[in-house]
């Protein structure tokens, strides 16, 4: 039950950030199939949603690149089609606190699947949404034998130091510029 002081609040926000609508990039298709949404999105304001479909249900919990620190927030929706419509609200984890209404489409773009906010209120910032990588998923993943303390301050070296042209593989390598801490 929404009490009378809930209302009031939700219906204050309205007034504060009036909703936006957003125009459908020309590139952009609507996705023919029911795709499940299960994954983790990287948004344009910065944040990392991690999305949960259930049959037409969507929720998401999205973090900042602080880890939540600037803004954290749920939302709840239902998927009709490739539409999505539903309320999120930021949660006391980050500095902000607001609440509102979203709609958002599934397009299929030269990236891949994407949403695509098409409505909101309460100053909602992301935008657009693409997949990121999968949960537990590392984003470098180590290939070949196992990795040695040297394998990977080489590694870590060779990152660091992107300038320099990688010509032997292993063990063996030669030093260059030995005042650059380069290997």
């Amino acid at each position: 039950m929404i009490s009378v002081a809930m209302a009031t609040s939700f219906l204050a926000g309205l007034l504060l950030f009036p909703a936006k609508i957003f125009p459908t990039p020309a590139a952009a298709t609507t996705v023919s199939h029911a795709e499940d949404l299960t994954g983790t999105w990287l948004s344009n304001d910065g944040g990392t949603y991690y999305v949960r479909q259930l049959d037409n249900a969507v929720w998401w919990v999205g973090l900042d690149a602080t880890d939540g620190g600037n803004f954290s927030n749920v939302f709840h929706g239902t998927r009709d089609g490739d539409v999505i419509t539903g309320s999120w609200a930021d949660v006391p984890r980050g500095k902000t606190m607001s609440q509102g209404l979203l709609t958002l489409a599934v397009v299929s773009t030269e990236r891949g699947t994407e949403l695509v906010a098409r409505q909101q209120t309460g100053g909602f910032g992301g935008t657009s949404w693409s997949r990121g990588p999968l949960l537990n998923e590392p984003l470098l993943k180590v290939h070949g034998p196992s990795l040695t303390t040297e394998r990977l301050r080489f590694a870590i070296l060779t990152v660091r130091c992107a300038s320099i042209i990688l010509t032997a593989v292993g063990p063996r390598y030669s030093r260059t510029a030995p005042d650059s801490g380069c290997y």
